[in-house]
This record gives structure tokens, sequence and C-alpha cells, in this order.
């Protein structure tokens, strides 16, 4: 186990690793911080503050490290098929599966999240600051509305203190609440493999309230066979004053997907044979999934006076699916989850003569009933129960954040502590009871600093932990028989290390550089078995050490002009592991590549244009955890090109963009530890979408 003593110890060793690149690296920024500015706009990155960290505070200032989303004008001219537009150039993280709808995107963050069979594991997804992420560390996005999207916060790294299981990365979404003039968006886009995707949004204030509702439709045949989705949504905000010192948000949303097909993972023989083809089994069994999902939530914020607040949130969320797998015994499953949750929040700020010290103290309860029920897949038609159990997860929390400001220091700490009951109820007792329970209590800790040691250079470190509990689906599948409790698997700890340098403008340039050590002890890890192929099972390795470097340069030639360049360097290693007599130590964990670079252009001026292109490189990934299988390099550019007209009354938006320009033959989805080598999910080559967006104002307002 890791004690203070060894903690402590290893981060220095880390600083001294990496001592001598942090000064080369800090050289040209030193220099230019003494240089005259060029007499451009600057990007207004002082503006930004950012809240992932319970207390607010502005990026520069940051003791985190931390990427912000915001492009408003790229946006309207973006597909909107998937969150990877706006997400893909996020140095540090990688997401994969933008085309396979049955298993939604694929997002990992410093590695974690990487195991994920489909969906988000082990990320914490905050939206308007409800959990979107079930207590047991299970996220989908398949329910957002994009087009409502209003900004995108990512803290790379381990962040239990502040959110609790499977916290090993997060990302805060927050969707437009604020009205400036009353208006309807109405929007059509279509694209190559049948693609459409309608909306309409309406948005409405009063004196001291904002409405904002979404109605929304996608589909697609897709590229390969038996890919095709349909997705129907529903979106409602609301935000309120009520006297002088009370604010409360509501959110409604509803999702309907009734088809999401599956096309399997494929053989290399079988790209290289018709990239296209879904793999037969999948055809056979007609995989595919049925989603609908209900959640509300609200937020109520009292503000004691002008230097403390109480806030208190409550949430509710209904998700029912069903999802056909490509074998007979339990292929069928359906899926009631209920999650729900409330939190009340303290904060206090308090102004001393040369130091400003804010706190914010919580409770959190959260829970999660699932009623899993699994039949024969009789080659798509539904046969005998094989599984009936009611699976729950109980969960409640006590936090402390504090944030001193002293001169040009910033001092944050965060303490959190976990109380976690996982337990399952076998309803199905005809071949015996498979019930079980099991607890996994834990307390996280972060402790980090922001110095700012020139006018406009700032350095941050922190040490931050976290774990990761297995998710409910994964405890209920023991390898051994396929169901049943699986108590073997224990919950995943990671240690973070983390050393940075970012700058405000200089010149033309905005920079930021992480360098960051993590080490994880029972890290969870998928695989497949013969006897149930196409179904991931999973098991605990000993530990990994993933060290690596995040980089963003961000440089701003005119008002209209700018270049955005992110690097990540990842290497990530098992640490000593035995896997069926086979010593997997200094292995790169699979699914993650080492070198990703992004390089962005955007031109957007006063006349209207908006105009982007992506190029982005990916190297080398490891498919399984011998590391004797790996998916080759690519390189994939886009592009995208719109016009706005604006008038008083009305803005009009043509736009058209072309995926994968140069045709690059990539894999869209890899599938990890696979059984009989199907790791591949081929992505679709060149591909065009294109459409129209219409806002139409009204100058009144409704009461």
């Amino acid at each position: 186990m890791y004690n203070s003593n060894t903690l402590v110890y290893t981060y220095i060793r880390y600083l001294k690793t990496y001592y001598n690149l942090l000064v080369i690296l800090m050289v040209p920024i030193i220099c230019l911080s003494q240089s005259d500015e060029v007499a451009v706009d600057t990007v207004r990155i002082n503006d930004i503050l950012i809240t992932s960290t319970h207390i607010s505070t502005p990026f520069l200032r940051s003791p985190v490290s931390v990427s912000t989303v915001k492009n408003p004008e790229i946006n309207s001219i973006s597909q909107g098929l998937s969150m990877q537009e706006s997400i893909s150039h996020v140095p540090g993280l990688f997401s994969l599966n933008a085309n396979n709808f049955a298993q939604d995107l694929r997002i990992s963050i410093r590695g974690f999240g990487a195991r994920s069979a489909f969906g988000i594991r082990g990320i914490k997804l905050i939206v308007d600051g409800i959990p979107e992420t079930t207590p047991d560390g299970q996220g989908q996005i398949d329910n957002l509305n994009l087009g409502m999207i209003d900004n995108i916060e990512i803290v790379k790294g381990p962040a239990s203190a502040l959110y609790g299981n499977a916290s090993g990365g997060t990302i805060m979404i927050s969707s437009v609440d604020s009205v400036d003039r009353n208006a309807i968006e109405l929007h059509t886009g279509m694209g190559s493999y049948g693609y459409l995707n309608t909306s309409i949004i309406a948005k409405a204030k009063t004196r001291k309230s904002h409405y904002i509702v979404g109605l929304s439709h996608q589909e697609t045949d897709g590229y390969r066979e038996q890919s095709g989705f349909r997705s129907s949504g529903m979106s409602y905000l609301s935000r309120h004053e009520i006297g002088d010192r009370t604010e409360i948000k509501l959110n409604l949303g509803y999702t309907n997907s009734p088809e999401a097909n599956d096309s399997g993972g494929l053989t290399l023989d079988e790209v290289n044979a018709d990239r296209s083809q879904a793999r037969q089994r999948n055809v056979t069994y007609r995989t595919a999934e049925k989603i609908n999902q209900y959640k509300s939530a609200t937020t109520a914020t009292y503000q004691i006076n002008a230097q403390s607040s109480l806030q208190w949130k409550s949430y509710f969320s209904n998700r029912q699916f069903q999802g056909l797998l490509p074998f007979e015994n339990g292929g069928w499953v359906n899926l009631n989850r209920n999650y729900f949750g409330s939190s009340i929040d303290y904060k206090k700020k308090t102004i001393y003569s040369r130091a400003i010290n804010e706190v914010l103290i919580g409770l959190s309860t959260n829970h999660q009933y699932d009623g899993r029920k699994r039949y024969q897949n009789i080659e798509g038609v539904k046969g005998n129960s094989v599984l009936d159990q009611l699976e729950k997860f109980n969960n409640s929390a006590a936090y402390i954040s504090n944030q001193l400001q002293i001169s040009n220091w910033i001092i944050y700490t965060s303490i959190r502590y976990d109380y976690n009951k996982l337990s399952a109820v076998d309803r199905l007792l005809s071949d015996g009871d498979d019930s079980g329970a099991v607890g996994y209590n834990d307390f996280n800790y972060a402790i980090g600093i922001n110095y700012n040691i020139l006018d406009k250079v700032f350095l941050y470190s922190n040490i931050r932990s976290s774990f990761e509990t297995p998710a409910l689906s994964e405890l209920s599948e023991d390898p051994s028989t396929g169901s049943g409790f699986n108590i073997d698997l224990k919950p995943q700890k990671a240690y973070n290390y983390e050393f940075g340098v970012r700058t405000s403008q200089i010149g033309i340039f905005n920079f930021d550089l992480t360098l960051f050590r993590i080490n994880t002890i029972d890290e969870l890890v998928p695989f497949e078995t013969q006897g149930f192929p196409g179904r991931q099972f999973y098991r605990n390795a000993a530990s990994t050490i993933r060290s690596g470097i995040e980089c963003n340069s961000k440089a701003k030639f005119s008002n209209a002009f700018s270049m955005d360049v992110s690097y990540t360097y990842s290497d990530f290693k098992f640490g000593d592991w035995e896997l069926m007599g086979d010593n997997l130590m200094g292995n790169a964990l699979p699914g993650i590549p080492v070198h990703s670079l992004s390089t962005m252009v955007r031109y957007v001026d006063d006349n209207g244009w908006r105009i982007q292109l992506q190029h982005r490189y990916i190297s080398q990934i490891q498919l399984d955890n011998r590391n004797t299988t790996q998916d080759e390099a690519y390189r994939i550019t886009d592009f995208k090109l719109g016009y706005e007209l604006k008038k008083s009354k009305y803005s009009i938006v043509p736009y058209i963009g072309v995926n994968n320009i140069l045709s690059t033959l990539y894999n869209d989805n890899i599938r990890i530890n696979a059984f009989g080598k199907r790791y591949y999910e081929p992505a679709p080559e060149r591909n065009i979408y294109f459409g129209i967006r219409l806002k139409i104002f009204k100058s009144y307002n409704i009461l």
C-alpha cells in the first residue's frame, strides 16, 4: 500500500525526473513574457472561470490540469452527430467508437475509461451540475442534446476527492441557460450513409426567468452493414430568480432510441476482405439496443449574504434498455435502471487584509437500482429466462474543499469520504441463489498549488487520489459461470502526481504544458472467454504506471485567423502482473496510443465566414494485454465551412463539411482483448454532410 512517506518520496522523485525538461521548455516562455505584444485582439482566457473543482477559479490560476471547450461559431457549422467533434482536440483525452451507436462514444482520460466495452467508465460525467454518471461509474452521452451545450470543462486525472467513485477524470458539461433575445432556432442537416439531423430550439425570457426547450431527431443507415440508428429527444431547461437571494434551475429530458444496431468486431482478414461488412454472428443474432430514458433535476441556490451561499441539488433518472448480444445463453438483456440522489453544499468566502479563503462543505447521497434480466437469444427471438436479479449501489459521502489565495499563491485542498454498498438479489432461484453483497468504502484527497511566477506565467502542481469500484454490470459477470456476483473483483486505486505551466497571451501565443505520473493498484482490465465469445468479463491486474506529457499551444495571428496544436505522450505500462503463467510487467496498456497530435486551423471573421481544418495523428495502439497485436498508426483530416448571414430579425447559416478528406483506412473502435482477434471496427471513409441553421429573433418578452 502507499503510505504518506511513499507518496512524498514518489512526488519528489517525479519532480526531479522532469525538472530538466521543464527548465528547457520554460526558457522560451520566460523570453516571450518579456517581449512586446503583437497588436491583435487577445484570446480572453483571463475571463474563463473553472467550476469543476467546486470553487470557481480563473483558468490561469487553476491548481489542476484542465481544458475548456467553447466555440459557438464553429459549433454552428458542425455535424452534431457525436461529442467527439468537440473534444477530439483536448490533450490527455482519447475517444473511440463515434459510429457504433449501440456501444456509444468511448472516452478515456489518461487511460481511465479505456477498459469500457461500451459507454463511459471510470470518468465522472456532470451535466449542469448533476451527475450523468451512475453511482457505480457507468455513463452515457447518447441522451444529450448536443445543440444545447454551451461549455465543456475537462479535468485530467483522478478527482475522487471532488466527485467520489469512478473519477479518473471529469467532464463537466454546461447547457445554455441564459437568453439574450427570444428566438426560435431551426436546423436540418443531411449527409452520407443516409444521415439526417433535425432540431428545433425555442428560447424565451421574462424579467426573472429564462426558458429553453429543444426537440431533436437523428438517424443514419451507418457505414457498415447493420450499423444504423434512430434517436429522438426532448430537453427542457429553465432558470428562475425568486426574490433577491434565491435561484432555481429545472432540467427535464427524454430520449427514445428505438434502433441502434451493432455490426460487431472483425478480424484483420475480414477487414481486408470487406471493411463495411458486419460480423456474421452479429447478423444472425440481430445484435442491437433500444433505449428509453427520462431524467429530471432541480438546483436551488440561496445567497445567505455577499460571502456565503447554500445550494441544494436533487435528481432522478430512469433508463430502460433492451440489448441483443451475439450469443444464445443470456444474449437477450432487459434492464430497468433507476438512479437518483441529492446533495447540499455550503460555500463561504472570507476576505482578509492579505488573503482570500473560500471553503465548500457538502454532503451527498446517490442510489442506483438495476433490475437486470437475461434471456436466451434464439437468433433474435427472446427465449427462456436465464437470469433475474436486482442490483443495488448505495452511496453516501461527505466532502470539504478549501482554496486559499495569498499574494501570488493559491493553495487548494480537498478531502472526501465515501460509503458504498453494492449488492445483488437473485430472483431466479431455480439454478441456485447467486445473491451477494460487498462494501467498498474509501477516503480520497487532493492537494494543489498555483504560483504566478511571472506576469503572464503560472506554475501549478498537485497530488490527487481516486478509486473506482467495479460497475454493477461487471460484478454481475462471473467468468466461471457467465452469471452471478463476482466478489473476487476489487476496486481500483490511483495516485496522481502532476506538474505544469500555463501562460496567458504572450505575443500571439498561449501555452499549457502538464507532466504527470499515475500509479494504480488493482487495475480493472477486460477479457473474453471461449465459452462466452462477444461478452466481456473483468479481472484485476496487480498495478500500472502511467507517465505522460500533455501540451496545448494556441496562436492568434489576427482577429479572424488562429491555430491550435495539442500533443499527448502516454507511456502507460503494467507493473508486476502474472497472467496465466506470463509476467506482463512493462507491457503497454491496450487501447491507448503512445502519441497523439491534433492541429486545428480556424478562420472566423466579422463578415460571417466560419472555416475549420483539423488534422489528427494517432500512433500505433496495442490491442491485447500481451501486446501481441497492434492497430497501425493513422492520420485523419476533417474540414468544415459555413457562412452566417445575420440580420436584425434573423440569422441563417448554411454549412458543409467533409470528414476524413483523404479517405484514410483506419478503425473507429477497437475491442480490447477480443476473443478470436476480433479487435476491429472499421471507420467510414471519406463522407460529407451539409445543412442549414435558421435563427428567428423576437424582440418582445412573453410576460
